[in-house]
């Protein structure tokens, strides 16, 4: 047998002459094959005014010092790293949601490749510096649930759902933390779970 092999197989007879022994076994060598699994990903975006704000808490002039263009600068590389690994096999697809008083769809599904990928970055890009509002993330997460409901139709039936919430703050309506907000928040996501999907925040 090929030493190399993972089955050996050895074979031996007696000194008589009567008796063959045969032997088989595997070597303790794994071979793993990987293949890339299609993420449907959802991203939630925290668009309330606090984002404007360094990550003390306070209010700044300087841009680079804010929670915003952490956030924005964070999803596009995120984005740049799901199109890296964009093939016929991973097919991934991504929706963008935003939240701040109330949410809405900032970009549709769209497939994650070159074109996809630089329509979804395009669309980050034009976030305000200095947004405004609540941090209304129950609104957000009721959004992305909708968004994962109506998923398009693929030649890959195995995506895995994903869901990745970015935010700063206490869920709010208008300043105070809202109980039913935060409910909102953990309904939405249960229900999606409970479906399948994956929620990171």
């Amino acid at each position: 047998t090929d030493a190399n092999s993972p089955v050996q197989i050895k074979k031996s007879v007696n000194k008589e002459g009567d008796m063959l022994t045969l032997e088989a076994y595997l070597t303790n060598e794994v071979t793993q094959t990987v293949s890339a699994k299609p993420l449907d990903i959802v991203l939630v975006l925290d668009q309330s005014g606090s984002m404007a704000y360094d990550f003390d808490g306070e209010t700044t002039s300087n841009y680079s010092d804010t929670r915003q263009c952490a956030m924005k600068s964070a999803v596009v590389n995120f984005v740049d790293k799901v199109n890296e690994q964009y093939s016929e096999k991973g097919d991934h697809r991504m929706a963008i949601v935003t939240f701040g008083s109330e949410a809405s769809t900032l970009h549709d599904w769209t497939a994650v490749d070159t074109t996809g990928a630089a329509s979804l970055k395009d669309k980050v890009n034009t976030l305000p510096q200095e947004p405004t509002g609540a941090t209304n993330v129950g609104a957000g997460m009721e959004m992305a649930k909708g968004l994962m409901n109506r998923v398009p139709a693929s030649s890959n039936t195995t995506h895995q759902k994903v869901v990745i919430v970015f935010t700063d703050g206490v869920p709010t309506k208008k300043s105070d933390f809202s109980i039913n907000v935060a409910n909102a928040a953990i309904t939405a996501s249960k229900d999606m779970k409970d479906a399948g999907a994956v929620v990171y925040t």
